[in-house]
């Protein structure tokens, strides 16, 4: 299980952090905080959805509508576009290297980091 311990026990805040970067990198190919990734969820809603800023919201946590709409501009909005564009890119290559390599091969891919939201 993802939350829990194999003693039952619950996984401290870190340690799941760190399994949430790794499992990113390893289906996207990219490295990706669970903060930037809350924030890409909401974004790519925005931009699905432009006028429902309260799921957007309600999805990254804000008590402020404020807040939220921060992520809603335009600035915030061409960033995350940009970001989008660079996970996707980068998870293209990932796959095209992964058909290429033959199989049983001892050369692991390793995906680029990427460039991290400030």
């Amino acid at each position: 299980m993802f939350f829990v311990t194999e003693k039952g026990g619950r996984k401290s805040q870190q340690t799941l952090c760190q399994q949430i970067v790794e499992t990113i990198a390893k289906h996207v190919g990219v490295h990706m905080t669970p903060h930037q990734f809350r924030h890409f969820v909401a974004s790519v809603y925005l931009d699905a959805n432009p006028e429902d800023h309260q799921t957007a919201q309600a999805i990254l946590h804000h008590s402020s509508a404020k807040t939220t709409l921060i992520y809603a501009g335009s600035a915030s909005r061409r960033a995350s576009r940009a970001y989008g564009k660079i996970l996707f890119e980068q998870r293209e290559q990932l796959e095209l290297a992964r058909r290429a390599k033959p199989a049983g091969s001892k050369n692991a891919i390793k995906p680029s980091r990427g460039r991290e939201a400030p």
